[in-house]
């Protein structure tokens, strides 16, 4: 609509005509006079216009179209393939954060498709949570990157070690 009104105000503009007589000011009507390079001025508002759609076009990202159960699906999914990647046994260390709030810290004492037990590190107190229960988790134990960065700075210091050793011990 706005776009309409600017192309009728670029084709047709009220001039008002004024002049003086008698040493009075008056003024006449308005009459309205087509200006010779409306045909510009509409080609720049298009260009503007155009280049606008093309900036808003290339900015808006698409907006991804899944229903809340298949939100729900690829969270349960994904606490699953977190929680068998951890494994289970004293090692296992995990906390996890519930939809209702509660908080649960322990280690992964049994795992199946369902569901897993967590059991807590002091009281030995078990609790079975549900995959789609579960909102956050958190794994404690080492990743396997960092168990390779552990050995490979464990067996170079034990090389510069003996290294060493043999230095000093074979100094003439």
């Amino acid at each position: 609509m706005v776009f309409v009104l600017l192309l009728i105000r670029v084709k047709f503009t009220c001039k008002r005509s004024d002049r003086v007589v008698d040493g009075n000011f008056k003024s006449t009507k308005l009459e309205a006079h087509d200006h010779s390079n409306g045909g510009d001025m509409f080609k720049k508002i298009l260009s503007i216009t155009i280049a606008g759609l093309l900036i808003q076009a290339i900015c808006v990202q698409c907006v991804s179209a899944t229903s809340k159960e298949e939100k729900q699906a690829q969270r349960t999914e994904k606490v699953r393939s977190d929680v068998l990647k951890l494994g289970t046994g004293s090692e296992a260390r995990i906390a996890v954060k519930l939809r209702d709030s509660v908080k649960l810290a322990g280690y992964i004492s049994e795992a199946n498709a369902e569901s897993f037990v967590v059991t807590d590190i002091k009281t030995r107190a078990t609790t079975t949570v549900a995959y789609r229960d579960v909102t956050q988790v958190k794994g404690h134990n080492l990743g396997t990157g960092a168990k390779i960065a552990i050995g490979a700075g464990i067996g170079a210091g034990v090389t510069i070690l003996i290294l060493w050793l043999y230095v000093v011990t074979h100094e003439d």
